[in-house]
């Protein structure tokens, strides 16, 4: 759960939809945000993570986890990361950038970051070849990256 624009963002499962972004203001009125994949299997929102005015999480609508992004308005949109970006994983934030681990077919899991104008780029193929780097566990310490 996040709080974000004063609201409560979530994933939930009514049964119907399966699991898919929800969300509930202060006098505890909840709606679903989206239905990112019809039917009852659900996107599976996870790793919902606040940066730049703009509430950012994982989720799949075609047995891939893409990027996506949620605004003020509760427009809710697929972040296109590169050519053939997939499995968007660890998010963190800082006050400048959007960090995540992510994958292509040519480079395997390597660290990426996306601007506050949502452009996403690489920050280095620190193995390359397909098999990645696999960066895990991002976090700030001293004002540097660590994973």
């Amino acid at each position: 759960m996040t709080e974000f624009n004063s609201k409560l963002y979530f994933s939930a499962n009514d049964g119907i939809h399966g699991f898919e972004l929800w969300s509930c203001n202060s006098s505890n009125a909840c709606s679903m945000v989206r239905d990112i994949r019809t039917g009852e299997s659900g996107s599976s929102p996870a790793q919902l993570t606040k940066f730049n005015s703009t509430l950012y999480f994982t989720a799949s609508r075609e047995f891939v986890s893409k990027l996506w992004s949620c605004d003020t308005n509760d427009i809710v949109v697929e972040i296109i990361i590169g050519t053939g970006i997939s499995s968007p994983q660890q998010l963190f934030a800082t006050s400048s950038a959007l960090y995540l681990r992510a994958a292509t077919s040519s480079t395997g899991h390597e660290l990426w970051r996306c601007s506050m104008t949502e452009e996403c780029s690489m920050v280095a193929d620190l193995n390359p070849g397909g098999l990645g780097s696999n960066p895990f566990g991002i976090a700030r310490f001293n004002s540097k990256l660590y994973f």
